[in-house]
């Protein structure tokens, strides 16, 4: 979206330069230029300076995106080096900050999880009266890989809730 309204202003650019050249006053196309402006100003942040004959230089988060009557720059991700406003940043701040965080926060619940769960359940006895094992799986500590251990998932009375060799309706664990 970024490249294609920079394409739009360059092409306004040009046809504002004609028309001032000759001596017209090109005002809808201004308008029509300052529009787009405001739209990428909602994107990110923008830096406009304005140059010959009516035409402007439009910058992007910190990249050149139109430059007067002869160019307009394709942006990729990594030209927007210096996003701090408008609705990509919000974007890539979600991205590269709050996602991860919130993910590291979720993975540190799992772990503890595990480890609090197979520490009970490896003191207390399954309905065949057997003491429990491992009730997750040892590679499963994040919020993305942790898993009932597949004898438990296969079988509940392996699930050891009994504090007393299996004895039933005693959950004291």
């Amino acid at each position: 979206e970024i490249n294609q309204i920079g394409s739009q202003i360059l092409d306004l650019n040009v046809r504002i330069a004609n028309s001032v050249a000759t001596g017209d006053a090109p005002n809808d196309m201004l308008d029509q230029r300052d529009v787009l402006v405001d739209r990428l100003a909602e994107l990110g942040n923008v830096s406009v300076t304005t140059g010959a004959l009516g035409a402007i230089d439009v910058n992007f988060a910190g990249a050149s995106l139109v430059t007067g009557t002869t160019t307009a720059a394709t942006l990729a991700e990594s030209d927007l080096t210096s996003l701090t406003s408008g609705k990509l940043a919000g974007l890539v701040q979600l991205r590269d900050t709050t996602i991860p965080a919130y993910r590291a926060t979720l993975d540190a619940i799992a772990s503890s999880l595990v480890t609090q769960t197979n520490a009970l359940h490896t003191a207390g006895f399954d309905l065949t009266g057997t003491a429990g094992g491992a009730f997750f799986t040892a590679g499963g500590t994040t919020a993305a890989t942790i898993s009932v251990s597949a004898p438990i998932a296969a079988d509940p009375r392996l699930v050891a809730a009994s504090g007393v060799s299996g004895a039933p309706g005693n959950a004291s664990v």
